[in-house]
């Protein structure tokens, strides 16, 4: 089963650096329970930050996914083949998502729709929340039903991180994929990457 997650090589490195220092910090005293707390959030900061956002290669294969829509039936990713593709994994409750979308929304108007597709996909477990709120926020961009059970159908695991985003080039391979808030800015190099890439 192929998954959404990014695993970086230097996590590694800081699960090492996880065990031993729990090791290290195993005699009595309060002092080493203190230091062990602070090493653990050391380490569980160090990996957040190296697997929150991480580039694969251009010779990665093509992100591949067919879901549900909110529209006619299924659709896959393939559909957005030359074109960059900004996928947002989010739900309906999810406010710091909405947010995000405005923001790659504007990174998108600096290339203009005929080049960057935007992509929702909603991972809410109650698909009969989504149109309600597709229709609030008035949205004319395609809509995938992303719920545990429509991901584990497509070969996929759960996207359990909101909001996580996907940057796709044109031939439809990950440029980079983010598990946290990021700036307009970031997104629009990110789409520049993306069409620069070679098909």
């Amino acid at each position: 089963m192929s998954s959404l997650a990014f695993i970086h090589p230097k996590n590694l490195f800081v699960t090492f650096l996880f065990c031993h220092l729990r090791h290290c910090t195993r005699i009595h005293s309060a002092y080493n329970d203190s230091m062990f707390f602070r090493a653990m959030i050391l380490a569980f900061a160090l990996s957040t930050s190296m697997s929150c956002s991480g580039r694969l290669t251009a010779h990665s294969p093509a992100f591949k996914l067919t879901l549900p829509t909110t529209g006619s039936g299924p659709r896959s990713f393939a559909e957005f083949h030359g074109h960059a593709v900004v996928a947002l994994f989010l739900t309906t409750w999810c406010t710091p998502c909405q947010l995000l979308l405005r923001r790659i929304l504007q990174a998108r108007a600096a290339y203009g729709t005929s080049r960057v597709t935007v992509v929702l996909v909603i991972t809410d477990p109650n698909d009969t929340l989504v149109p309600l709120f597709v229709q609030a926020l008035n949205l004319d961009v395609p809509v995938f039903l992303g719920s545990p059970k429509h991901m584990l159908q497509a070969g996929k695991r759960p996207v359990l991180v909101v909001p996580t985003t996907l940057v796709l080039d044109r031939a439809g391979r990950i440029v980079r994929l983010y598990r946290r808030i990021v700036t307009t800015k970031m997104i629009a190099q990110d789409l520049g990457r993306a069409l620069a890439a070679p098909r």
